[in-house]
């Protein structure tokens, strides 16, 4: 708030869930008739498993959630002694229309068997995919998509050019990807209100003026 910046982490970053934005191999093996055991078929899911793992490097993520009230879980998990900062889905949308980059706004589906619905391999989908387990969250994602145009997507193959379900630590990106994307907004156009967690502090309800 006090940069007025938003804050977006690489979608392979996020500690909770080591498999964001990579699909169930049960649904790749669906989609492109993959038999299990199979080498050749075997081969290929490394192929594609590693190649989405790769292009969700291009996607930026700050998360929010779509309130419904609060919850004990939600403020222990990622605010137990901060704020929640308020503001809405299409205060949110103008913001991001605003931005340079390529951006997508969506509500979080959760369930594997969502994806089945369509029967595609589409990278924003699977970010916006997530297990069962992450329901309660209710999560909302802003996402930038910031490509590397110098990427050329064979990081996930090792020397003897067999592929890997996921890139190789040997093969770097290079030094001028960021780990994360700042884009300057406007607080007060996005702003609605900020929710004092019920685990704070007393010195954290001392009264803030807002210019």
């Amino acid at each position: 708030m006090a940069t007025e910046e938003l804050h977006f982490t690489k979608a392979d970053l996020f500690p909770q869930d080591e498999q964001e934005g990579i699909p169930p191999e049960s649904y790749l093996r669906h989609v492109m008739g993959l038999r299990r055991y199979d080498p050749n078929d075997e081969t290929t899911l490394k192929h594609h498993l590693g190649a989405v793992a790769q292009y969700r490097e291009w996607f930026y993520v700050v998360c929010w959630q779509l309130f419904r009230g609060e919850t004990f879980e939600m403020w222990k998990k990622f605010g137990e002694f901060g704020v929640a900062i308020c503001s809405t889905y299409a205060k949110l949308k103008t913001c991001l229309d605003g931005m340079p980059d390529t951006t997508h706004l969506g509500v979080m589906r959760y369930g594997e068997q969502r994806l089945y619905l369509t029967g595609r391999v589409n990278i924003v989908q699977f970010i916006n995919t997530k297990r069962e387990q992450y329901a309660a969250e209710q999560e909302v994602r802003a996402i930038l998509e910031c490509p590397d145009p110098f990427d050329g997507g064979n990081r996930h193959f090792d020397l003897n050019n067999a592929p890997h379900s996921r890139p190789l630590p040997e093969n770097k990106r290079h030094d001028w990807i960021c780990e994360f994307k700042r884009r300057r907004i406007e607080v007060k156009a996005l702003l609605t209100g900020v929710v004092v967690s019920p685990f704070a502090e007393k010195d954290a309800l001392a009264p803030i003026l807002f210019t």
